[in-house]
């Protein structure tokens, strides 16, 4: 939507820094243009679908096309009051308010682009195939907000995915310990925590605050990822002090993209890469969970594994990391 053919540009950008891209099932490109490009640095997103059909016809398609990872998103059963989206006309039909009509006449190469292609809502690849021949970007788009979001998450049902899904599981929008543990007991592969970046249940935790009761709770060897808010590299090192194993960035790839492509989305990891690096020099870490288990949580390492530990001590120690003036 912000720059035609951004799913390609950011998988293309995830291929050549081999890392993990997440394409969403909302997408526009199809799951399989995105993996012939990126291949199995392809993990696809799914949510729940008024019609259990329509949801597992895009696992099949998934699963065809070589993904090898599924990420199911469970923070979604009904679409929060997201009030920034209903101010700015961001809504479904969208609104042209004044905002939106200036900032597309300020942006003369992208109005451009849109113009030449129509003046129309690009095609959601993915959920095309459910309607007939010939529907439109918009019919194709009210579709698809009819079957999501679906309020009909279960554990039973995640069970049922677990058997089907034949790669690697990951579940999405976890902010529970007790619910992380329950996810593992299921057979799921590791988490994501994760309260949508903010705009989904304004009142949700900060996943970072969350993280160490998970770590606990689940042990030191299952796969814990983390994503909302990280937008620095010490946001990335935070997190991993904290006892992440992987961080996502969602904002700032999707800016880089908008500037500059497939170039600009690498860029934007390197800025991140490059702030990683410089304050792993500063803490005197050669390596990345140095950071965890030398640099930051010297006295936290004792805190998070003390049996007697409160979970007014975590957070105590949790807000002493997040406080560190590393940039």
């Amino acid at each position: 939507m912000w720059r035609r053919g951004a799913d390609l540009m950011l998988a293309q950008a995830a291929a050549t820094a081999n890392v993990p891209f997440i394409l969403s099932c909302a997408s526009i490109s199809s799951v399989e243009s995105v993996v012939g490009i990126a291949g199995k640095n392809v993990w696809f997103q799914s949510y729940a679908t008024k019609d259990p059909a329509i949801g597992e016809s895009l696992l099949v398609t998934a699963q065809a096309s070589g993904v090898e990872t599924l990420v199911v998103t469970i923070d979604v059963p009904v679409t929060g009051k997201r009030e920034r989206n209903l101010r700015n006309g961001f809504t479904r039909p969208l609104k042209l308010t004044p905002s939106i009509v200036l900032d597309g006449l300020l942006h003369p190469r992208w109005l451009a682009k849109y113009l030449a292609n129509g003046a129309k809502m690009p095609m959601m690849e993915n959920w095309a195939d459910f309607l007939p021949a010939g529907a439109s970007a918009d019919e194709v788009l009210a579709f698809y907000g009819k079957q999501t979001p679906s309020d009909s998450q279960s554990w039973e049902k995640l069970e049922r995915i677990r058997d089907r899904w034949k790669g690697k599981l990951i579940l999405k929008g976890v902010l529970s310990p007790n619910d992380a543990e329950r996810a593992f007991a299921t057979g799921v592969d590791g988490l994501i925590l994760s309260n949508h970046g903010g705009r989904q249940f304004d009142v949700a935790p900060p996943p970072i605050s969350i993280l160490p009761l998970v770590r606990r709770a689940v042990g030191p060897n299952r796969l814990v990822m983390i994503d909302s808010g990280i937008q620095r590299g010490t946001d990335i090192l935070k997190a991993i002090a904290l006892g992440a194993d992987f961080a996502f960035v969602g904002r700032a790839t999707l800016y880089g993209v908008i500037a500059g492509g497939s170039a600009g989305a690498l860029r934007a990891l390197d800025i991140l890469r490059g702030e990683i690096a410089t304050n792993m020099g500063i803490l005197g870490c050669n390596k990345i969970y140095e950071v965890r288990e030398k640099a930051m949580v010297s006295r936290a390492g004792e805190t998070l594994g003390a049996s007697s530990s409160s979970r007014a001590e975590i957070a105590s120690e949790t807000n002493r990391i997040l406080s560190l003036n590393t940039r």
